[in-house]
């Protein structure tokens, strides 16, 4: 069974996206560069082959994404990657079949929505793709398994935050990847224990 991972662009000061909500740039590396990768249907134009390397393997190993009702928005109703996607949603909505691809709307919670998403999986892993409260949600249950941070050397000052919003538990990480690509640091973390306190 592959692993449970939340993957994002985040500024040095921790936003994954600016005050209105927007890019603010912080994925320039995927499409911003000159080198074309083609993946789910779309071409992506990278700026560095490191971080080529980084994507190409991350695309390789998702086997289904599950989301927010706004990212499968922002997504234009796609699928990502033309992966398996569920999607976390306050309303019941029949399943949707996009680009030959299963989208599945789940109202009962985040709990239900990973079972779903590891059996479309099989070997491969989960992406918790978005956005930060659907993330906060999965850090708060205890189910992340690792944090994937593309660090852009930018402050944004304000916006969303990654992770705010998640309680009294402390969260002990361990580095398993640290790759230095031009214009940006692809950092990895394996969640190691969460620990209570007051």
């Amino acid at each position: 069974m592959g692993k449970v991972v939340a993957g994002f662009s985040m500024s040095l000061d921790g936003f994954i996206a600016g005050p209105t909500g927007g890019d603010d740039g912080l994925h320039d590396w995927l499409f911003g560069g000159t080198i074309p990768v083609s993946a789910g249907g779309m071409t992506f134009h990278l700026d560095s082959e490191e971080s080529v390397g980084v994507f190409e393997e991350s695309v390789r190993n998702a086997g289904a994404f599950v989301l927010g009702k706004r990212s499968f928005e922002m997504a234009n109703e796609n699928p990502i990657f033309q992966k398996p996607s569920f999607v976390l949603s306050g309303e019941a909505r029949e399943d949707v079949f996009n680009e030959g691809t299963k989208i599945t709307f789940v109202t009962d919670g985040v709990e239900s929505a990973l079972e779903q998403a590891r059996v479309a999986a099989g070997e491969r892993d989960v992406y918790v793709f978005g956005g930060a409260t659907t993330v906060q949600q999965y850090l708060r249950a205890g189910l992340l398994e690792e944090i994937h941070i593309s660090l852009v050397p930018v402050l944004l000052g304000e916006g969303v935050r990654l992770f705010d919003h998640l309680g009294s538990r402390r969260v002990e990480l361990e580095k398993i990847g640290a790759i230095d690509a031009p214009g940006i640091t692809h950092l990895s973390y394996r969640i190691v224990k969460e620990n209570n306190h007051d």
